[in-house]
């Protein structure tokens, strides 16, 4: 429960929005505070800004990085491979024993079927652990494939 009335202006709204705005045609660049998108219109939205962002990574508009920053994020690419190998080792034992992949392991622990051991809280912070160094590693790869090297 609020304590006072917000003041908050929903027709009209000062200034003029971006043209790269979903509804910037539908008001002629005005800002209108109580307009909402459908969820087809918000997917279309995001579907054209990826068509842009995979037509600028293919060689045009390459962002510019010196070599020597090339090379540092080429080495946490391979950073980002030695951890997810390590961690691999480490359930590799756990796959054996119960006979799960990682995914299936991690479906049936958050649905709570396996129980609370303290083995599968390992298992699940390794596989946790994996996730996040492949989505570092899938963040470096599109950061290298949309830059061109460029010499000092």
């Amino acid at each position: 429960m609020l304590r006072k009335k917000p003041n908050i202006k929903w027709n009209k709204y000062r200034g003029k929005d971006v043209e790269s705005a979903p509804w910037y045609h539908l008001f002629q660049g005005e800002r209108i505070n109580d307009h909402h998108l459908s969820l087809v219109e918000k997917k279309e939205a995001i579907e054209k800004k990826s068509k842009v962002m995979d037509n600028k990574s293919r060689g045009r508009n390459l962002m510019k990085i010196k070599r020597e920053v090339m090379d540092v994020l080429e080495r946490e690419m391979r950073m980002c491979d030695l951890a997810i190998a390590q961690i691999n080792k480490k359930v590799d034992p756990y796959e054996k024993e119960y006979g799960y992949s990682t995914e299936r392991f991690l479906e049936m622990f958050d649905s709570g079927e396996l129980g609370d051991s303290h083995t599968f809280f390992k298992w699940y912070a390794y596989a946790k652990a994996k996730n996040d160094w492949q989505n570092t590693k899938l963040g470096l790869q599109d950061l290298l494939n949309s830059s061109e090297r460029v010499d000092a």
